[in-house]
């Protein structure tokens, strides 16, 4: 059994394309769990009435306003399967995206389970492929050292077992995003499986949470200055919150003095513990950050 948490917002334009291809899954042992954040358009509305049409298969939570991360917060402390598939409101998915999840999914330590996910413009035109090779992502590079600095899994894209879901939540204020934190999660504490092939359409129109700017850009620029001081907070949060070990522990208090450090020293801290991002500029930036 699996549960499916979809956070909505204002997403009349796109949430029946999300919904048909939820239905369409050959996977079929699976309960949407919708919260709506608030929405003033159509999207509650839309989702009731298939819930009266499908009124097994969907449960929905109207709710106050409280941002994506709580929002999703929120879904996982209401879940209660043993495995949990995040859903984002524009995105369509491919039938066998369930299915193939699933064949690797395990009970046996906390989990994660992630995919590729190909990249379409509002009318569904693909324009990358492969976001991960798009965005310069390694899939592979899925060690605590490397996931506290950059984002390496896609929330829309990710299943994880309940636990991994106990050990997760709940996902404290300062989180850079709830995919981000649950991921160091399971790479200090369970494992993390990729599946290099993209199982959704990532929908791309301007208005997304994350989105996928291009790699050279200024707005992803602006992103990754915005995003170094909610990196190194959510570090310290990791840290306050569990019993690591002492090698794990001192990792994290070395990444933690980074900003602190000369440019050299922290450069070579950086080699020392391969705290690498994927990419020239992102290294760069996260370098010379201040």
């Amino acid at each position: 059994m699996l549960q499916i948490l979809l956070s909505t917002y204002n997403g009349e334009k796109w949430i029946e394309d999300l919904l048909r291809s939820i239905f369409n899954q050959t996977y079929s042992d699976w309960h949407l769990l919708v919260r709506d954040d608030g929405s003033t358009d159509r999207t509650k509305k839309i989702i009731e009435d298939w819930k009266k049409r499908y009124p097994d298969k969907i449960t929905l939570f109207a709710e106050d306003n409280r941002g994506v991360i709580q929002s999703f917060n929120t879904l996982l402390a209401y879940s209660s399967a043993p495995f949990l598939a995040f859903c984002d409101q524009d995105d369509v998915w491919k039938e066998d995206k369930l299915e193939k999840l699933m064949e690797k999914a395990h009970l046996d330590c906390p989990l994660l389970i992630h995919h590729d996910l190909e990249v379409v413009d509002q009318n569904l035109k693909t324009t990358r492929r492969s976001f991960w090779r798009y965005q310069r992502i390694n899939p592979k590079a899925k060690e605590l050292n490397r996931l506290l600095v950059q984002y390496g899994v896609t929330g829309c894209a990710t299943l994880i077992n309940k636990r991994l879901r106990d050990l997760a939540i709940p996902i404290p204020e300062g989180a850079t995003m709830h995919d981000h934190w649950i991921s160091l999660v399971a790479a200090a504490f369970g494992e993390i499986i990729a599946i290099d092939e993209p199982l959704i359409l990532y929908r791309q129109h301007g208005q997304n949470q994350v989105g996928a700017p291009p790699y050279f850009s200024l707005k992803r620029l602006k992103r990754y200055q915005q995003s170094m001081e909610q990196i190194f907070w959510q570090a310290h949060l990791f840290s306050e919150r569990y019993q690591l070990s002492r090698e794990q522990q001192n990792l994290l208090q070395q990444f933690l003095q980074l900003p602190k450090l000369s440019w050299l020293k922290r450069l070579q801290t950086i080699i020392r513990n391969r705290f690498y991002k994927s990419g020239v500029l992102r290294n760069l930036i996260f370098l010379f950050y201040r």
